[in-house]
Order: C-alpha cells, then structure tokens, then sequence
C-alpha cells in the first residue's frame, strides 16, 4: 500500500508543476456562427464603392452607392484623408442577417509578437427599418473606417 501511494503522490506532484495548455476561448477557426441560410450577393459598383446586396433588394443597394457616392467628398474633407481602395459595403436585410456573418469576427481582437493585422476596407450594415437611420449608420460605419484606416494604413 506504501508503495501505491507513493506512486500517487509522485504522479500528482509531477502533473501539478506540469504547464497545462488549453484550447482558449478567443480561438478563431471553422464557422464561428450559426448560419441559417445561404445568401446570393451581387453587387453595384461606383466610382469610390462597392455595394453588396441579396434577395433582389437592387433598389435599396441603388439607394445607397448614390448617397455614399454624394457624400465621398464631404467625408473625405471632414477627415482629411481619401481611401486608398475601394469601400466594400454589405448590406443586410435585417439585424438577424447581419448577426450570421462571420466576416469581421475577430476584428477586435489584440494581436500579439509583433502582428499586424491590416485594415480590410469592407463595412457592414443592417437595415433596420428607416432610411434615416440607416445612412446615418451607414455614414458612421464609413468614417469609422476611414479613420482606421489613416491612422494604421491600408495597404
């Protein structure tokens, strides 16, 4: 019986200053979301974007590549700086929708040992109900990546 718990004890002590690695929690791989169906996108292109579109909602994504394409300039010299690409806009149908995407998953998390993670010029909207919501979302969403993208490149 000594000898079986001597036995125990070396094992639990060996195993206790043992470093234990783990799958941690912020660990991206496979789909992360649970997709509820398949989206057909087409998309309008312009001169500064590129609008993203489903389900025949070509009025609303129409709509929206004029009203970003009027207010490029605006922006651009509120901020001071133009894109370097073009801007992919994703428009969602609902918030449903948008909540299935895994694109920009793990856009804000910390990269460590020096990685560094370039700014992809997409955004993605939903479209909630009012238009003026929308392209006020649409118009921070824009900025918003405009910003990041003068302040930490783009190409």
């Amino acid at each position: 019986m000594n000898k079986f718990a001597l036995l125990t004890l070396a094992i639990i002590f060996v195993t206790a200053n043992t470093p234990l690695k783990a799958q941690q929690a912020r660990e991206a791989f496979g789909k992360n979301r649970f997709q509820f169906r398949q989206f057909n996108w087409e998309y309008l292109s312009g001169e500064n974007f590129d609008v993203y579109y489903y389900d025949s909602r070509k009025g609303n994504a129409s709509e929206t590549l004029t009203f970003l394409e009027g207010e490029f300039d605006r922006i651009t010299d509120l901020i001071g700086f133009p894109p370097y690409f073009k801007t992919k806009v994703f428009i969602y149908n609902s918030l449903s929708d948008l909540r299935q995407s895994n694109v920009g998953l793990n856009r804000a998390t910390m990269q460590v040992g020096g990685e560094t993670e370039f700014i992809r010029p997409y955004v993605e909207v939903a479209y909630t109900g009012t238009s003026v919501s929308f392209k006020e979302e649409l118009l921070l969403k824009i900025s918003e990546l405009l910003v990041n993208e003068m302040m930490y490149g783009g190409n």
